[in-house]
């Protein structure tokens, strides 16, 4: 990741495109993934520049307004029944 973006996250702050909306999509819930299946998901220390790049996408205004509550996403559903760890 690096060797392709040297200047460090690949995401401008300005411009999403596909491959944003796809990171943040599979790995924007990070937090409560790994809260629910107690493993960790994305380490900082082993993977930086996607770790930066996908708090910089977490953190865009219209991220924001649209992902569900925390809470929400630390339920699973189980047989049409959502269960809550929390």
């Amino acid at each position: 990741m690096k060797d392709l973006f040297p200047d460090g996250s690949p995401f401008d702050g300005k411009n999403v495109g596909l491959l944003d909306i796809l990171l943040c999509s599979t790995f924007g819930a990070y937090k409560a993934q790994e809260e629910v299946l107690g493993l960790q998901v994305i380490n900082l220390e082993k993977n930086p520049v996607i770790f930066s790049w996908l708090n910089a996408l977490i953190d865009l205004p219209v991220v924001k307004e649209s992902a569900p509550p925390y809470e929400k996403e630390c339920c699973i559903p189980i047989y049409g029944i959502s269960v809550c760890v929390k």
